[in-house]
């Protein structure tokens, strides 16, 4: 009851309420420091993905261009062979086929891989979690 009393009859311009008005600007102050730093992380998290996807979109594209020269050097073979036993017109169109089959399998592997990789920057998304929850904790 006597802290009631004493409460009511503060002045508006108390030490106690202006001890609260600098630590809600404080909070205010930390949070956006927090929130800037979280978008700092967001940032380097999500180069470290992107630059992890252009090294093995790099790899694809290396390894496709090595197996394109292969490609033709063993196209020619495998054409050259079977004209031996067929018309040359059908060898080429059997082995242009079973080469689209293999292209199509290796192109495939790189698309599922390059899927596997998670853009969402994960880490600063549970980080932004944790401060939203402690920020609960300290407001109340």
């Amino acid at each position: 009851m006597d802290e009631m009393k004493e409460v009511a009859n503060r002045e508006p311009g108390d030490k106690e309420e202006q001890n609260i008005g600098e630590l809600l600007a404080r909070a205010y102050r930390e949070s956006v420091t927090l929130i800037q730093k979280e978008i700092e992380f967001s940032k380097v998290e999500i180069l470290q993905k992107v630059s992890r996807a252009g090294r093995q979109a790099a790899l694809l594209a290396i390894g496709a261009m090595v197996g394109l020269v292969s490609l033709l050097a063993l196209t020619c073979a495998a054409v050259a062979a079977l004209a031996l036993y067929l018309q040359v017109w059908a060898a080429a169109l059997i082995v242009a086929g079973a080469f689209a089959l293999i292209g199509g399998a290796i192109a495939l592997t790189g698309i599922v891989r390059l899927r596997r990789i998670e853009a969402a920057p994960r880490k600063t998304l549970e980080a932004l979690r944790e401060d939203k929850e402690w920020l609960k904790t300290q407001i109340h």
